[in-house]
């Protein structure tokens, strides 16, 4: 531009024009008198656009066949650029790879918190009526050698009827992603919770890889073809397999939640042979117990998948720096010269 249009910035400072926003930093302590008064020549250009000229320049093979590492290449007129290019490449690929590990945790913790949110209330309902107990009977909540034995009891069986409402409540979870989600790659895995059935965790494996096969092919494709077909009919498969497995596990934990429940009816008529008191108190104490257990589990659970996501570290590990390999490939200089002096000598 003209004399009169020239603005001054300090390194770091954001510069604006035309929509689009830029700044200049200092690469440490590198010296920068031999750029100054210097002119460059600034073209903006459409990113995706910038994206496919690099995609045709780069170049990937196996350094060797099924060794899990590969060569990286790319030629250009600026090779600095280009160590910057490579640099980046691998950078955003390692970001990439860590963020997708570290989705599964995070969504386990989003469903744990919305679990304890449910219970968090109530536990502290259950706590004050604990405490409003033990100060308007005077008493420390001590309970009779009798009474501690049925309360142990009980409370076992409570426990046991917890995990089950632990399942359920996962069960509910999957039903409602499976028919509303269609990023079924971001599903909850069973073992985040507990749950270790192996049909149920082998089926979603196998509904994250295959979601994840479609993905990658629509990312890169706007039509479908027939392999792709077959791995959608594929999917919706595995997600009724997932639904009637669900069905199997809900009914043999009703079979195990219809014994808990008589076995707790069965406590709760011994329990009614105590004096009234211990009976008030044994009444109130399992409610808390009950929750505080759930809570506890609740918080373990979430602090595993906090440390899971803390420790997760990229698959994607870079053998060796990006370097100049060779000298230039074009212009050809000796080629050049040769042709030269052999079409000097015919003329």
């Amino acid at each position: 531009g003209s004399l009169e249009n020239r603005k001054e910035f300090a390194f770091g400072t954001p510069i604006t024009f035309g929509g689009n926003e830029m700044q200049v930093d200092r690469i440490g302590n590198e010296a920068i008198a031999d750029l100054i008064e210097v002119p460059y020549i600034l073209e903006i250009r459409d990113p995706f656009e910038v994206a496919g000229q690099y995609i045709g320049m780069l170049s990937v093979n196996w350094a060797e066949e099924g060794s899990g590492v590969i060569n990286l290449a790319v030629s250009g007129p600026n090779p600095a650029k280009e160590i910057d290019f490579m640099n980046g490449l691998i950078q955003n690929y390692q970001a990439y790879d860590l963020e997708k590990k570290n989705q599964t945790a995070i969504r386990t913790v989003d469903f744990i918190k919305g679990q304890l949110h449910k219970i968090s209330d109530s536990l502290r309902l259950f706590e004050g009526q604990l405490q409003q107990f033990k100060q308007g009977n005077r008493t420390s909540g001590n309970m009779t050698m009798e009474a501690q034995r049925i309360f142990n009891k009980v409370e076992s069986l409570e426990l046991q009827k917890m995990e089950v409402m632990v399942k359920n409540s996962y069960y509910d979870y999957l039903q409602k992603y499976l028919s509303e989600s269609k990023n079924l790659d971001q599903v909850i895995i069973p073992t985040s919770l507990g749950i270790t059935d192996p049909v149920l965790t082998s089926l979603i494996s196998k509904i994250i890889d295959l979601q994840l096969d479609v993905k990658l092919f629509f990312d890169r494709e706007k039509t479908t073809n027939p392999l792709m077909t077959n791995k959608i009919n594929r999917l919706n498969e595995l997600k009724r397999e997932v639904l009637e497995s669900i069905d199997g596990l809900r009914s043999t934990d009703k079979i195990k939640l219809d014994f808990l429940n008589s076995q707790i009816v069965a406590v709760e008529k011994q329990i009614g042979y105590l004096p009234l008191a211990e009976r008030q108190l044994i009444s109130i104490q399992r409610n808390y117990s009950l929750l505080e257990n759930l809570y506890l589990f609740l918080m373990q659970k979430m602090s595993e998948a906090e440390i899971s996501k803390a420790s997760n570290t990229s698959d994607i590990i870079l053998v060796n720096p990006p370097m100049i390999s060779g000298g230039p490939i074009s212009p050809k200089v000796q080629q050049n010269i040769l042709i030269g002096v052999l079409a000097g000598l015919g003329l």
